[in-house]
């Protein structure tokens, strides 16, 4: 499997979240190890993909973490934290995290595409980091108005299916930069 296979899938593990009883059928702890390897060997491609790869480790650690300590449904939905307060303070750092790595991957098929003359790809990897980018924005908005007593039921199901959108644009990203960047057999 190529290096953007290998984020391809990664990614496609990590966004899609199939839950039953509470367990991650698609563990995303596979995923993210699928996407640091991705990472190290793209890293002497193009040097923003050895800068992504840190923030691919740090979520990896977390999902780790997170497939370990998970507590069964029925809690107080704060889990480990005691409080919203500091619930939603880690989850907009791990937003940052994640952020960061869309943002490293799609400047790095970027860079790419330009040095290879595929302008289109390295246009499309600006908007679809733009999309990415405007969708974490909203959806973390509306998780401080849900923690602050606010109901944005209609806003979250809207912002739960752009991410899903955005995710999906991405992966279809990864996928045309596996065909157009990565020749087979290098």
């Amino acid at each position: 499997m190529s290096p953007f296979g290998k984020l391809f899938w990664g990614f496609l593990i990590v966004f899609i979240d199939i839950r039953i009883g509470g367990f991650d059928i698609l563990i995303d702890l596979v995923g993210y190890v699928l996407i640091v390897i991705g990472l190290g060997e793209l890293q002497h491609r193009n040097r923003l993909f050895g800068r992504a790869r840190p923030y691919a480790t740090v979520l990896l650690v977390l999902s780790a973490f997170d497939l370990f300590t998970r507590t069964p449904y029925g809690g107080s939905g704060v889990g480990l934290f005691g409080s919203p307060g500091l619930a939603v303070a880690f989850i907009v750092a791990l937003l940052f995290v994640n952020v960061m790595l869309v943002f490293f991957v799609c400047r790095g098929i970027g860079e790419m595409a330009r040095e290879r003359g595929a302008a289109e790809l390295a246009d499309l990897s600006i908007t679809r980091w733009q999309f990415f980018l405007g969708t974490q924005i909203a959806s973390t908005v509306l998780l401080v108005i849900a923690f602050s007593g606010g109901d944005p039921t209609a806003l979250a199901l809207a912002s739960m299916i752009a991410s899903l959108v955005a995710a999906l644009l991405i992966a279809g990203l990864l996928r045309r930069a596996d065909k157009t960047l990565y020749p087979r057999g290098a």
